[in-house]
């Protein structure tokens, strides 16, 4: 999982949130596509707004 949320981090950053969320859901197991999208961008996201605000 680490590396789903490495790589999640690295593309919103660089490609922005839409592309980290189409790039999840793309690799996502079948049947678990929206939940996997939405625990993986819940953990990316305060990262990423922690950066922004600092």
């Amino acid at each position: 999982m680490s590396s789903q949320y490495l790589a999640a981090w690295i593309i919103a950053k660089l490609a922005g949130n839409d592309a980290a969320e189409s790039a999840i859901y793309y690799v996502a197991p079948v049947g678990e596509k929206e939940s996997t999208v939405s625990h993986s961008m819940s953990i990316v996201l305060p990262f990423i707004q922690q950066a922004v605000v600092a």
